[in-house]
């Protein structure tokens, strides 16, 4: 992909919404193989796309990756966590929103608080006590392994 985008750049901003759907869609994909690939593609993809292409995508991307946070499979929840975090590395000034008010402690207000919470739920830290259903946090092993990983 990363050979395709830099060799036809004009494919950057012309199929870069077909990408992002394809993305969105296997966030949640059953299959670890699948979403074990979004990491990488992302990370190859996003530095080659003009933020003003990346940003009218930016809330489908962010909706989907937070949404796979509340996912019943601990795995998906741990690839949602890593997708995120190549946003933040990767998605340029665009994806700042993802982390408004986590220095400031403003947790909740907008989005930034609103995916802070998720992470934080999703590694067993939350203030909200959420303990059971899709919002358990990971067990020991897994966010160990997250850990070792990122």
């Amino acid at each position: 992909m990363k050979e395709l985008l830099l060799a036809y750049p004009d494919l950057r901003t012309a199929q870069f919404p077909a990408l992002i759907q394809a993305v969105c869609k296997t966030l949640t994909d059953a299959e670890a193989s699948v979403r074990s690939l979004l990491p990488p593609l992302l990370s190859a993809v996003l530095p080659l796309v003009p933020t003003s292409t990346l940003a009218p995508h930016l809330p489908v991307l962010l909706l989907h990756a937070t949404s796979a946070l509340s996912s019943i499979f601990p795995a998906v929840r741990v690839d949602a966590v890593r997708v995120l975090g190549v946003l933040l590395d990767e998605g340029g000034a665009g994806c700042d929103r993802i982390a408004d008010g986590w220095e400031t402690g403003s947790g909740g207000r907008g989005e930034g608080g609103r995916v802070l919470e998720g992470l934080l739920a999703v590694l067993g830290v939350g203030g909200k006590g959420e303990t059971a259903g899709s919002n358990a946090p990971l067990g020991t092993a897994v966010s160990l392994r997250l850990t070792c990983t990122a």
